[in-house]
């Protein structure tokens, strides 16, 4: 039940950094000659006591840790590795903490920099979303997900999910190198968004933990989006919301 995976998954993030079935999809993507990216939330962080100031909550030493192993782990896969990341400080430590560990074990890893399509681009009004939050309580996702919300303050889930995977697709695109590991560090709001949009993994069956995330590769016209051994598929030049104008790999 729900409960015993919650268990599970503390355990397991004590335990490892990035999860096998994340590997296993990058392999999988790498056999097949498909350029793939890793999505991820950062590592293990402090408690986050109030909403406004959330973006000031750093990585543990443990997340330092975690991260530090994850780039090892990275560079097991590939002799290259390029990492983006959220604008919050804790994603720009995980992506450092990846670079360290990956460059120590005989990798070349690059960090390019912050990415604000990583950070909460779908928050549209941050005080009308704080507050609604509160007063909504732990169900607040699942009404903003089934379009209970107010457009205005979160955006849609459909259109938010093929923001984030655009800049997971401008990330792809700007590395000639096939071979490399692209690695963008981001929240568990943003992979809540994508998980359920592109595989159907509720928030309220698997919390995105620590490290965890999707592999996304290019297949042809399409970006394909795979975690927990499910597979998604979502056109490639589709990817952009209908707002959206910038560059996603702009700050």
């Amino acid at each position: 039940d729900a409960t015993r995976w919650v268990v599970r998954e503390a355990l397991y993030q004590g335990l490892m950094s990035l999860p096998e079935h994340l590997l296993q999809a990058w392999r999988s993507a790498r056999s097949a000659r498909r350029r793939a990216a890793f999505l991820v939330r950062h590592a293990e962080r402090g408690p986050v006591r109030e909403l406004a100031t959330h973006e000031a909550v750093r990585l543990t030493e443990r997340g330092h840790r975690q991260a530090h192993e994850a780039g090892r782990q990275i560079a097991a896969l590939s002799s290259s590795l390029t990492l983006h990341h959220s604008p919050v400080e804790r994603c720009g430590e995980t992506a450092r903490g990846i670079a360290a560990g990956a460059t120590e074990a005989g990798a070349a890893a690059q960090v390019k920099g912050a990415v604000a399509m990583l950070g909460n681009p779908f928050i549209k009004d941050r005080a009308r979303a704080w507050a609604l939050v509160t007063e909504i309580g732990p169900r607040f996702m699942r009404e903003w997900f089934d379009g209970k919300l107010p457009p205005e303050v979160f955006e849609p889930r459909a259109p938010a999910a093929r923001a984030q995977l655009s800049a997971v697709g401008a990330a792809l695109d700007a590395d000639a190198d096939s071979d490399a590991a692209r690695v963008l560090i981001t929240h568990d709001w943003n992979l809540a968004i994508v998980r359920e949009e592109l595989l159907g993994i509720t928030p309220e069956r698997a919390w995105p933990a620590f490290l965890d995330g999707v592999v996304v590769s290019i297949d042809g016209d399409e970006l394909l989006v795979e975690a927990h051994g499910r597979v998604g598929r979502i056109a490639r030049h589709g990817t952009r919301s209908s707002g959206e104008q910038r560059d996603p790999l702009d700050v």
